[in-house]
């Protein structure tokens, strides 16, 4: 690394083991320690890289859980300026400060519970609910249809099914 005359900060470095619970109990017996210029690297437990928080089973569950507070603070903020802004506004605020928090790197939605992934469904339903000025009895469909809004598993579906084919054309 000297050559490129950079130097690795190794109080900021750590690694991470990742795998299946028996896969980490024999990591666990075995002990393995990792150095780095003779100094000690530490194991983490859970490391956010890229925006994205990992944990050792990739469950991604603490990461869905930022996410879930990362949108319900937004959604509380196009909540209180609803009322001072027009229909069009609102919704490009929600497509400006809470769908892009949904989408960002949300292939790894995937591996998560069907209960799971229905919180930000849940999140973006209510969302569309305060663009349109509905109440929370107003049926989903009929808010989707009018904003011409895809749910968020069909969308994701679609964009990566689109990945797929493009890499197929080549």
């Amino acid at each position: 690394m000297t050559a490129n005359h950079l130097t690795l900060n190794l109080k900021k470095c750590k690694y991470m083991v990742f795998g299946t619970n028996h896969t980490l109990q024999d990591v666990n017996d075995i002990n393995i320690r990792v150095a780095a210029d003779g100094v000690a690297v530490d194991l983490a437990d859970e490391f956010k890289y890229l925006g994205v928080h990992l944990d050792p089973k990739l469950t991604f569950l603490r990461h869905m859980e930022h996410v879930t507070k990362k949108c319900n603070s937004r959604l509380r903020m196009l909540g209180k300026t609803r009322k001072f802004v027009t229909e069009q506004t609102s919704l490009m605020m929600y497509k400006s400060l809470i769908a892009p928090v949904f989408y960002y790197c949300d292939v790894v939605y995937d591996c998560l519970s069907t209960a799971d992934s229905s919180k930000l469904q849940k999140i973006q339903n209510s969302a569309l609910r305060i663009v349109l000025q509905r109440d929370k009895c107003s049926h989903v469909a009929a808010l989707h249809q009018d904003l011409n809004l895809m749910y968020l598993l069909s969308d994701r579906a679609r964009r990566v099914a689109s990945i797929f084919a493009d890499h197929s054309a080549e």
